[in-house]
């Protein structure tokens, strides 16, 4: 596929921000600003086919720029957009947020109309803890379920179809700790690299899932070691990122079964290979993953190989 150019801020359907880009085919490439809180549609010579303003038919849309789109395509004559978007009901510093807000849509585009389903587990340690970021959830469609992931959260939920009903995989991998964050009605202290290195492990953007010799359908997550309380590394980030504290960052495969989904093996250090997250995989088989070398200042694509003994 070509490139495609999007409509600038000062052009008619302009995006600000764009969140996430869904290629249903040549002539359908869905593209959403969630700043604006605006959908796209256009074909692969950039024309824009049709456009949408989801506040237009969706009050409790709330702008933010880390959700995206999890499926877009055609049912009974309707364009549908599976989209990870925040209700506008609860401030997310409140414990109302984590409990009651749904964070996943069905936004009939044709019709205009939303159904809003999933909220943050029980399980999840969001459910008791403030966190000043990386609240966001990630899901990857698979054939026959979702598979949720939250950054800081060392579990792994897969939902059914009708996203009634999920399975929890209480997980623990090297360095990724149970989720730490602060009470709710405590205010950010200029501590955030506490959090978000020290205490914490990562999960990063679970994207799509893949299909493995002798496994059959799986998922991957890729996540960022916590570095530990040390004394020696600073809590604010200014001073944090004056000095050199360089990730480490590990993978996980689950083989999804069902509504079930299964740890296979132990995490697998991406250290020596020089890669981060992964992206996709390709019509051979082989799998894609972003290439991880602070000297280089545009990231590449490493295409590796994975097999399962």
């Amino acid at each position: 596929m070509g490139k495609v150019k999007v409509p600038t801020i000062d052009q008619p359907f302009g995006l600000k921000r764009i969140s996430d880009v869904h290629y249903i085919n040549r002539d359908s490439i869905l593209v959403y600003d969630a700043q604006y809180l605006r959908l796209i549609l256009q074909n692969q010579e950039s024309e824009v086919i049709d456009s949408w303003h989801l506040p237009d038919f969706w009050s409790e849309a709330s702008r933010s720029g880390n959700v995206g789109i999890v499926d877009a395509y055609l049912h009974k004559g309707s364009l549908i957009a599976e989209l990870l978007a925040f209700e506008n009901l609860y401030p997310i510093s409140s414990r109302q947020f984590y409990e009651e807000s749904k964070f996943f849509h069905f936004v009939n585009l044709t019709q205009e109309t939303v159904n809003s389903y999933l909220n943050y587990p029980e399980e999840s340690p969001y459910r008791s803890q403030l966190f000043y970021t990386a609240f966001f959830p990630y899901v990857v469609k698979t054939s026959t379920s979702y598979v949720l992931s939250f950054p800081f959260d060392n579990g792994i939920y897969s939902f059914n179809k009708g996203l009634s009903s999920y399975t929890y995989l209480q997980n623990e991998p090297k360095a990724f700790p149970r989720a730490t964050g602060q009470a709710f009605g405590s205010h950010q202290t200029g501590n955030d690299v506490l959090y978000s290195r020290k205490l914490n492990g990562f999960g990063l953007f679970m994207r799509n899932s893949l299909e493995v010799n002798g496994l059959g359908e799986c998922v991957i997550r890729v996540y960022r070691e916590a570095l530990g309380n040390k004394d020696e590394i600073p809590n604010d980030s200014r001073s944090f990122y004056s000095d050199e504290f360089p990730p480490t960052y590990n993978l996980e495969l689950f083989k999804v079964d069902g509504q079930r989904i299964i740890k296979i093996g132990q995490e697998i250090s991406l250290k020596d290979l020089g890669i981060s997250n992964f992206v996709g995989q390709d019509d051979d088989g082989v799998l894609l993953f972003i290439e991880h070398n602070p000297d280089r200042e545009d990231p590449r694509l490493v295409k590796i190989a994975l097999s399962v003994n």
